[in-house]
């Protein structure tokens, strides 16, 4: 069985089902399963990709921290009170995904790192997390 190449980051509890090319589904997520689906999306991107997905992610940039490389991005608001307020949303964000990012709050800017500890870099997971970082700011 050849598993699509199209992933599609959803929280590891709403897992019900997924299509392979075959058209077979697994009805139930099994714990073998979680821990392939998380290491598939935990691998490091190949530098190929990863330029590929910065293009793709309008303010974002390859940064670093800690020696690390890291997927950056400086949100701007009107005020202290806005910029918590983003934070807070994406507080909810991470949680729901299990996957945390460094925030630095400043007056009336909030920078948002993603990268991902266990691949030693950015891997898909931090991609998608980009782009659910920005939509929270429409």
């Amino acid at each position: 069985m050849k598993l699509n190449r199209e992933v599609v980051m959803v929280p590891m509890s709403r897992i019900h089902h997924v299509s392979y090319t075959s058209r077979t589904t697994m009805t139930d997520s099994t714990p073998a399963f979680d821990t392939f689906i998380r290491g598939l999306i935990k691998e490091p991107l190949t530098t190929e990709l990863l330029d590929t997905a910065i293009m793709a992610l309008e303010g974002w940039q390859r940064d670093s921290t800690e020696g690390i490389d890291c997927l950056a991005a400086t949100f701007s608001f009107e005020d202290f009170n806005a910029c918590m307020t983003f934070a807070e949303r994406i507080a909810v964000l991470a949680d729901e995904y299990d996957h945390h990012p460094e925030l630095v709050i400043r007056y009336g800017k909030v920078t948002v790192r993603w990268w991902t500890h266990t691949a030693g870099g950015i891997a898909a997971n931090d991609v998608f997390m980009a782009t659910q970082t920005s939509q929270l700011t429409t």
